[in-house]
């Protein structure tokens, strides 16, 4: 039987939720600029996905890429 090669295309959505704890009085765009700046304290576990595995999640997706995109 003949064989053939073809290229796959594997895309993950990770997602996860740290909690953290911010002033009162910030506003959620103020607290979204702090954490995506890497101005809170937390920052390196905030993106660390390991230090966040009991609320991650991911979805993995599997198709043949024919070079459409």
């Amino acid at each position: 039987m003949a064989k053939k090669k073809v290229t796959l295309k594997i895309s993950r959505n990770e997602t996860w939720y740290p909690e953290i704890e911010v002033d009162d009085h910030l506003t959620d765009e103020e607290i979204l600029d702090m954490v995506v700046n890497g101005d809170h304290e937390d920052d390196d576990r905030i993106y660390d996905d390991y230090q966040n595995k009991r609320t991650y999640d991911a979805d993995t997706y599997t198709k043949i890429d024919k070079g459409e995109e």
